[in-house]
């Protein structure tokens, strides 16, 4: 038997996520900077409205991820709470432009990578601080777990027995509408299932080709240098081949990486 929810839990769990995804975020941003203090978030908020804001060093887009994550979860949250009838058949409809929404939040971290690494990515690597790491990790897998909440709870949320009171006429009718909703709400399941099973593999290569480039863009320059100045040693002094050896060995991880997924590129086309 399929798991359901009622109003109340849906509503219960949506706000334990905000609060969890408020407070990662928060404490992303208090870590970014040399130490961690909370002045940190006021520096990148009024960095924000200032003239010099720069996309490529200020990571404040991150806090209004969430702002927006929190809304669509406490808006869908509150929705089945007071309308567990047919709120969730409407939610279900709405989750492909969902679905869109976290597809655009979940690509924002790596080209958030990129931005960062236009100033200078062969320093990228020493310039990012912890909170950078964070606030992009989390916002990847917070936008998933909105998407999970989305269409595994609010989608399964059923009315309490509050109806076993009324006349059988209207007992009937309630009964007509859910069976309508449930119908309506499995076809579109299906659609949308068959669907994403015909188009899985262009998302998933459309993602890795994306995080294969930011790495790309990213860690190659570093070790480059990192190579160089391995090679590069002052008179007299001996080459550290440990760590050349490091470096070259990461560069043909990465290579390697490239590689594959462009001939999983092929094969799918």
């Amino acid at each position: 038997m399929a798991t359901t929810y009622t109003g109340r839990a849906a509503l219960l769990i949506a706000i334990f996520f905000c609060f969890l995804d408020i407070t990662i975020t928060i404490f992303g941003l208090a870590w970014d900077g040399k130490d961690f203090t909370f002045d940190n978030i006021g520096h990148w908020w009024n960095d924000f409205f200032s003239p010099n804001y720069d996309f490529r060093t200020n990571p404040i887009d991150f806090l209004i991820l969430a702002l927006i994550r929190t809304t669509v979860l406490l808006i869908g949250g509150l929705a089945v709470w007071c309308n567990p009838t047919t709120v969730p058949g409407r939610i279900q409809t709405l989750s492909n432009v969902h679905f869109a929404l976290m597809l655009l939040i979940v690509a924002f971290s790596p080209t958030k990578l990129l931005a960062f690494a236009e100033i200078d990515s062969t320093t990228l690597v020493n310039r990012l601080a912890v909170g950078d790491w964070i606030l992009m990790i989390w916002s990847l897998f917070a936008a998933l777990f909105v998407q999970v909440i989305w269409g595994s709870i609010f989608t399964k949320v059923k009315p309490t027995d509050c109806y076993l009171h009324l006349p059988d006429d209207s007992t009937s009718r309630v009964e007509a509408e859910r069976a309508a909703v449930a119908k309506e709400t499995f076809e579109l399941i299906q659609r949308l299932a068959t669907y994403m099973f015909k188009e899985w593999p262009f998302y998933i290569i459309a993602f890795s080709c994306l995080f294969a480039y930011s790495l790309a863009r990213v860690f190659i320059p570093y070790y480059m240098g990192e190579v160089v100045a391995a090679v590069m040693q002052p008179e007299g002094q001996a080459v550290d081949y440990s760590k050349l050896n490091k470096c070259v060995g990461v560069m043909a991880l990465l290579s390697f990486l490239g590689y594959a997924l462009y001939e999983l590129h092929k094969i799918i086309s």
